[in-house]
């Protein structure tokens, strides 16, 4: 009875799944010759490029040494080499280095990934370009990268949400709106997706009821995915998103008490020294309440993180201008 038992532990079912997937991959790569070359690149290219991203802080002209070896590998392939770079700039402006991103960003029209249109490049330099207030040129490299992605997937979603940022900071509201419901309408459990046209129309104050179920949909499946991920410094930022952006809408919608709760619970989901749009959100309701000098401090510090900011700086100007300015702060 005991040699039965212990014959069927070594054949349970997961370990059958496992013996038959380990012979599927096998015959997969003895039909294909140049299946373990593939695999040994990738796995090559995945170390040296974990290597640069972490190099970058301490060591930035190894690092540099180590994107430029990366970048030799497939000189010919744009994919591969928008891949590199997309990554490559992720890592500069990540580590703070923004002198050699803006560097990198300004060479990167003249590579041949660029010319190519890859859409994984044109996704990190559009986002790239539109955390440094350039929105007209990111408008142009993320309507190249849209024309080249295939289909609605990740690279599609981010050049579209991202474009519609772009539209909004150049004033073009309408094709904002239109870009984003767009995507709703094809995506419409997509957090991100629903996160930014509930944003959207917090900032015109229209429709508040339905942004209002769109950041709570979006806070909702953000708190579930949670509940079987690692809670890294960005899932946790993504929370505060989501908190932030349901605070703005509660604000739209004359319920400052709600709001500002929810405000400051983002507040703490941010690393320090805080959020820009938390904070600028922080202000304008401190400001509403009757809250001067709260509302200053929170709008500077929000200037400080970006001097370009411009809701931020207008804010300012009517705290500052404004007849009223010695009401009382608690």
């Amino acid at each position: 009875m005991a040699e039965t038992a212990h014959v069927r532990r070594l054949w349970r079912w997961d370990q059958v799944v496992l013996v038959g997937l380990l012979l599927t991959i096998a015959a997969a790569i003895g039909c294909r010759p140049g299946s373990p070359r593939l695999l040994w690149e990738a796995v090559r290219i995945a170390m040296v490029s974990s290597r640069a991203a972490a190099l970058a802080v301490r060591v930035p002209e190894q690092a540099a040494a180590a994107w430029a070896r990366l970048g030799l590998w497939r000189p010919a392939d744009p994919v591969f080499q928008g891949l590199v770079l997309a990554r490559r700039l992720a890592a500069l402006e990540h580590n703070g280095d923004h002198a050699a991103a803006d560097q990198l960003a300004d060479r990167l029209p003249r590579q041949p990934a660029w010319a190519a249109g890859e859409p994984t490049l044109m996704l990190a330099a559009g986002r790239y370009l539109l955390r440094r207030d350039r929105a007209d040129e990111a408008v142009v490299c993320l309507e190249t990268g849209l024309r080249r992605a295939a289909g609605p997937g990740e690279v599609g979603v981010g050049l579209r949400l991202a474009l519609a940022r772009a539209y909004r900071q150049l004033g073009r509201t309408a094709e904002a709106e239109q870009c984003l419901v767009g995507l709703w309408t094809a995506q419409p459990h997509n957090p991100w997706v629903c996160l930014d046209l509930a944003q959207h129309y917090a900032d015109r104050d229209a429709h508040l009821d339905q942004a209002h179920a769109l950041a709570q949909r979006a806070l909702t499946a953000v708190r579930r995915r949670q509940v079987f991920a690692r809670r890294d410094v960005e899932a946790t930022a993504r929370l505060g998103r989501c908190l932030d952006t349901l605070g703005w809408v509660e604000f739209r919608r004359s319920r400052r008490d709600r709001a500002l709760e929810l405000l400051r619970q983002a507040a703490r989901c941010f690393p320090a020294p805080g959020d820009v749009l938390n904070l600028y959100h922080q202000a304008e309701v401190n400001w509403d309440a009757g809250q001067d000098n709260d509302a200053l401090f929170l709008v500077n510090q929000a200037l400080k993180l970006d001097p370009g900011h411009e809701a931020s700086r207008l804010l300012r100007d009517r705290i500052e201008d404004s007849p009223e300015r010695n009401r009382a702060s608690t």
